[in-house]
């Protein structure tokens, strides 16, 4: 049982073809011949302050505690044949603390006290939009589709106490067991228009962490779910 923060120290990155394969497989996936020649309306850059609850409670006190993050998105939208229908993929990036819980055996969003890995953690996002309101005073809609999360590894931190081992080795795979990189996703959307070059708009975003109906971890839906406010910019084609 941990009980209080230990000292950190940094030790050896991880290998970097798992950084250097996923980047190349997103420069494929936004290169490719076929995606330049879909219409894209325009593209939405926001950031975002991403709250997901965590369930520690192998931690002092059964703790569960909300990590905050901070997360910078790229959109582009595509209009369907349906007037109020688009398509949007999407990328995110954010960075995240991650301990590994060795009682219930996976990787835990942490704090920087207690953190045991370092990661980049970008997103792959593929929704459907429907655009329910659309006049000259903005646009309003809802969203629903899914999320691909790939953490990279950055840095390994381990214990310094003489009796501990570390568990950094053990997080990554614990991040992509039971599927948990898969994550169904919805969200809201108001733009209103500012100039002719730009809309202004506000998001509201979340993440469903529906791996817990067949993990076998017996925890609440409640952990990993995931809630974030976007503010950003949409500018037209």
């Amino acid at each position: 049982m941990k009980s209080k923060p230990v000292s950190l120290r940094y030790s050896t990155p991880l290998p970097k073809i798992v950084t250097s394969g996923t980047v190349l497989l997103a420069v494929l996936l936004f290169s490719t011949p076929s995606l330049f020649s879909i219409d894209f309306q325009g593209a939405e850059v926001d950031y975002a302050l991403r709250i997901i609850e965590s369930e520690q409670s192998d931690l002092e006190d059964d703790s569960t505690g909300m990590v905050w993050t901070n997360v910078f998105s790229l959109r582009l939208p595509v209009q369907l044949s349906h007037p109020k229908l688009y398509f949007v993929p999407g990328v995110s990036f954010t960075s995240m603390y991650y301990r590994y819980d060795a009682e219930l055996e996976r990787a835990v969003p942490t704090d920087v006290e207690w953190r045991e890995l370092t990661a980049l953690v970008p997103i792959l996002d593929f929704n459907m939009r429907w655009e329910f309101i659309e006049n000259s005073w903005g646009r309003y809609s809802a969203e629903a589709g899914l999320g691909f999360k790939f953490p990279l590894p950055v840095k390994t931190w381990e214990s310094t106490e003489d009796n501990s081992e570390g568990d950094s080795g053990k997080i990554l795979p614990a991040l992509y067991s039971d599927v948990q990189f898969v994550l169904p996703e919805f969200a809201l959307q108001a733009a209103w228009p500012l100039t002719e070059s730009f809309d202004l708009f506000v998001r509201f975003s979340g993440y469903v962490p529906v791996y817990h109906a067949w993990d076998g971890k017996g925890l609440p839906f409640t952990d990993g779910l995931t809630g974030s406010v976007h503010l950003g910019a949409y500018f037209p084609f």
